[in-house]
């Protein structure tokens, strides 16, 4: 098993991301992937990797979580063609004439047009996840799970 830390930006604190999960999906990745969905909240995660698939990066993944799910895995991998690019790096794609085609050329020539993209994942089992802290825009600690005292056995 492989644990990863992963990051989820969002506008509001989610102490708990089961019922995404388990229904949809919910997308993690780095922590400057995070901080482009205009968070209001960082949330760094754990997430126990058994077994995943991997997928082109899309509009939609409703169908993917599903696919996912069925064949046992814990999330999915994707190269993540939107969070994570810097605006510098999109305007001069975007000069070059590659706006077009970032959707759907490979991954492979993707990473050489942007080099700095970075993986992120779709995670479609609730019980790999585990929340370690919380942060608000200034980066204070909102509710740090991390350091809670383990229960004895």
């Amino acid at each position: 098993m492989s644990v990863e830390t992963f990051w989820h930006g969002s506008k509001t604190v989610i102490e708990d991301f089961s019922e995404a999960a388990a229904t949809k999906g919910v997308h993690f990745g780095t922590k400057d992937q995070a901080s482009m969905r205009n968070a209001a909240f960082l949330h760094e995660v754990e997430v126990d990797l058994d077994k995943t698939s991997r997928s082109r990066d899309r509009q939609s993944w409703s169908d993917v979580a599903s696919r996912a799910r069925r064949a046992g895995c814990d999330a999915v991998r994707y190269l993540n063609r939107y969070e994570g690019m810097p605006i510098d790096r999109l305007n001069a794609l975007l000069s070059a004439g590659h706006g077009d085609s970032l959707d759907t050329i490979s991954d492979r020539a993707f990473r050489k047009l942007v080099p700095e993209s970075e993986d992120s994942i779709l995670v479609v089992n609730p019980s790999a996840i585990r929340l370690l802290r919380i942060f608000d825009q200034e980066g204070n600690v909102v509710l740090d799970c991390h350091s809670a005292p383990t229960p004895e056995m």
